[in-house]
């Protein structure tokens, strides 16, 4: 419930009205503010649960993933030798890549990091592809892990598994619509969720994917991953949503009604945009220093229901099942590629898309994990999902039950196929 308190902070807190783009970005709101008063009402706001985002539910996440100061994004300064500033440009210009290799000369210790190949396939690549795939039959776990997804990137174990992490469409972990690439990936340091959690296991990748992908970074323009599935949905014309920072925001009031009319007429365009929805790869990226191990991270968005207030959830949901479905084929279609070309199983950990502040319903998860799993029940695949906590919640105990767990035994996250000769 809200904390009851007669303080300053508490009286300001409640009577501040923000945007999204405020919650994103809260600290914008408080500029003009002492830094004591700042300090106190940061504080007060990361405590007080319902004050997070006091009108929309989904937001309330905002209030803990803002900014905790300069102390807590020491991690890169102490990892790449300087201070990520406040110009895009200036940060850029001490990183370049040689081949596959992010090169930071300044660094005190690790001055090379691997990148390794970097694509943004499609899910009918990544079909055509894969064509029939190997067989050897998929098994599935449910994994809790109290320390979440970070430990597992890290563990040496693992190295070669597939490890689906959760961003937006730009493939970066943007806290809001109203933050930019420019604004760099130090602060991701104090985002609990998964996904910046992922992308801070492998930083080489991450600065990678911020400040050097096709070769000028995303400062002034940026990936879209949903980009050709608003093409098959004539979203030039119709409007239906407009990208800021890798958020899919309804153009208008009924923008997402008239889209979800749309979808629902005709299941054929819903299979075309499906294909369309493209995903973020990192086929083999080196985990943090001083590991030295690498794995594969697939980066995928789902649509921000929670943000977008201008439509309700029934409205959104014919567009965010697709996008989930797809999203999750297309992390199962990457495990089977590497399976395929190792000659061997393959894990892939999954995550939950959409889940938690993006409002994305957890039956239109689970439902899209499902059909994932049959989609690939013949492939050799050892899928877990990560379960952020110490237990599977309700939704998802009988979700991948009809599979085999994978035995405990991995090597460079796989097991050796058996092969008939």
């Amino acid at each position: 419930g809200r904390e009851e308190s007669s303080s300053l902070p508490v009286r300001f807190a409640q009577s501040w009205r923000h945007t999204a783009a405020q919650s994103a970005a809260p600290l914008e709101g408080a500029r003009y503010m002492s830094c004591a008063i700042r300090a106190q009402v940061v504080h007060t706001l990361r405590r007080a649960k319902t004050l997070r985002a006091p009108r929309y539910r989904g937001q309330r996440q905002f209030w803990s993933d803002m900014p905790a100061g300069a102390s807590s994004i020491l991690w890169f300064e102490e990892l790449f030798g300087f201070r990520e500033g406040s110009s895009y440009r200036e940060n850029r210009a001490k990183f370049r890549m040689e081949g596959e290799v992010l090169c930071v000369d300044g660094a005190p210790k690790f001055k090379r990091h691997f990148v390794g190949r970097w694509s943004t396939p499609s899910l009918a690549e990544l079909r055509t592809e894969l064509g029939d795939g190997e067989t050897g039959g998929l098994r599935f776990k449910h994994l809790p892990t109290p320390t979440g997804v970070e430990p597992l990137i890290l563990d040496e174990r693992n190295a070669g598994a597939v490890f689906q992490a959760a961003s937006q469409f730009n493939a970066l972990e943007m806290v809001g619509p109203g933050v930019s690439p420019r604004e760099g990936i130090a602060f991701y340091c104090n985002d609990p969720t998964q996904g910046p959690k992922c992308a801070l296991a492998c930083p080489g990748g991450t600065v990678f994917r911020n400040h050097l992908v096709n070769e000028t970074g995303q400062g002034d323009t940026q990936i879209d991953l949903l980009a050709d599935v608003g093409r098959v949905l004539g979203n030039t014309d119709e409007c239906y949503w407009t990208m800021q920072n890798g958020y899919a925001m309804p153009s208008s009031s009924s923008s997402i009604k008239d889209l979800a009319l749309t979808l629902n007429a005709s299941p054929q365009l819903i299979e075309e945009a499906e294909a369309a929805l493209r995903v973020g790869v990192h086929w083999n990226t080196q985990a943090r220093p001083p590991h030295t191990h690498r794995v594969c991270q697939v980066y995928a968005s789902a649509l921000p229901v929670a943000y977008g207030r201008a439509a309700r959830s029934a409205e959104w949901e014919p567009f965010a099942r697709l996008v989930l479905r797809a999203a999750y084929e297309a992390t199962l279609a990457v495990g089977a590629l590497k399976a395929r070309d190792a000659g061997r199983r393959q894990a892939v950990y999954l995550t939950s898309l959409g889940g938690g502040a993006f409002g994305n319903r957890d039956a239109w998860i689970t439902e899209a994990v499902r059909e994932a799993l049959d989609k690939f029940k013949d492939a050799p695949l050892d899928v877990y999902k990560v379960h952020y906590g110490t237990r599977v919640q309700g939704a998802w105990r009988d979700v991948g039950s009809e599979y085999p767990e994978p035995t405990t035994e991995k090597c460079c996250g796989s097991e050796q196929l058996c092969r008939s000769s």
